[in-house]
């Protein structure tokens, strides 16, 4: 049912891309939010990768990261799933504050769950 109601937005207001963080194919200053569900433990370099997301986010704008886990400590999953590396909140937060973000938000929901909410700098004039 969804995919027939939403069906009428994709390619006008919604678009598929495949890509990687660490060279997004949009403009500077394209958009007001970005999302990250479940995916920094696979960015690689997240100081690159924090860089081009402030690049593409106008100056104000929203960052959202969401993570199950939390604790590098933990090796359940790192050790099933090639790639994986898991990141600390203060770790996130410190890449987050060298890539060009401030007022970092963070929400804990059970013991490793975090979600950080953080803004791209604005522009001084």
């Amino acid at each position: 049912m969804r995919v027939k109601k939403n069906k009428k937005y994709l390619g006008t207001r919604c678009f598929i891309e495949q890509g990687g963080v660490h060279r997004l194919p949009y403009p500077d200053y394209a958009f007001d939010a970005v999302t990250a569900f479940e995916t920094v433990y696979f960015w690689g370099n997240l100081q690159h990768a924090f860089t081009e997301v402030a690049r593409v986010l106008k100056p104000g704008g929203s960052f959202l990261i969401c993570c199950e886990i939390s604790d590098p400590a933990n090796k359940a999953w790192t050790g099933l799933v090639e790639g994986m590396e898991i990141h600390s909140c203060d770790e996130l937060k410190a890449i987050l504050s060298k890539s060009g973000f401030t007022d970092t938000a963070i929400f804990r929901t059970k013991k490793e769950e975090l979600c950080l909410v953080s803004h791209r700098q604005t522009v001084r004039l």
